[in-house]
């Protein structure tokens, strides 16, 4: 009986782990490219306020 509940354990576990390992990277991706965009979108306003503050 431990081996028959122990077999199924195992094998769940190596599922957990492949799908944790495929959606690691893609979250993280995600959150680079959310972190990035953002960083843009704050550099392109600081380059539109300097713009605006020159042709003022």
């Amino acid at each position: 009986l431990q081996e028959d509940m122990d077999s199924p354990r195992s094998g769940r576990r190596a599922e957990v782990t492949q799908k944790g390992s495929e959606l690691g990277p893609l979250v993280a991706s995600a959150e680079d490219l959310s972190c990035n965009v953002s960083a843009l979108d704050d550099s392109q306003k600081e380059r539109l306020l300097t713009d605006k503050e020159k042709g003022l």
